[in-house]
């Protein structure tokens, strides 16, 4: 993802000039190779723009930046809600929804699937654009972050049933979309 490269040069290049004077950057570093691409999936998926997903990420680590690394106890939970309160921030700044470019890939890079495959993935990103916000979230942080619904209940402040339920409708608008297509 060549928006997701520049973000992280960005993201570098301000630690890189906040962190020299606490000899920091290393952690700083670490910690975004680790979870940077998870939180801009989530970012993603949450804002449906990757221009706005882009300055999200970056917000995310510059207040990362700032903190204490040592102190953070499960650096990837503290990212994926800090990336989420950012969008929720995000969000209520612009009151309303921002179409996506179809064509935009977001969670597959159709150069490195055969024909099939991409016609698939775009087709299920197609789909996912069409869940509602929470529903979507609950997708990603489920199927592409791996996390369980009880981490989900405590990353989105849910009941872990709420959460089960967002993803059991989605599921199934999502197979519904998908059947209709043919696939």
């Amino acid at each position: 993802m060549a928006a997701f490269s520049r973000v992280e040069e960005a993201v570098r290049a301000d630690a890189r000039g906040a962190l020299k004077a606490t000899g920091r950057q290393a952690g700083l570093g670490e910690l975004y190779d680790a979870h940077a691409a998870a939180a801009y999936r989530l970012l993603l998926a949450m804002l449906g723009s990757p221009a706005e997903a882009q300055d999200a990420l970056s917000e995310v680590f510059l207040a990362v930046a700032r903190r204490d690394l040592r102190r953070l106890r499960s650096p990837r939970a503290y990212l994926l809600a800090a990336a989420r309160h950012q969008a929720i921030l995000m969000m209520r700044r612009r009151r309303r929804e921002i179409p996506t470019d179809p064509a935009d890939p977001r969670f597959f890079d159709p150069a490195a699937l055969d024909p099939d495959q991409a016609l698939l993935a775009r087709q299920v990103e197609s789909a996912l654009r069409e869940l509602p916000p929470e529903q979507r979230e609950v997708i990603v942080l489920k199927v592409y972050e791996e996390l369980t619904f009880a981490e989900i209940a405590r990353l989105t402040r849910t009941r872990p049933n709420t959460v089960a339920s967002r993803y059991r409708y989605a599921v199934e608008k999502l197979r519904s979309r998908l059947k209709e297509e043919g696939t």
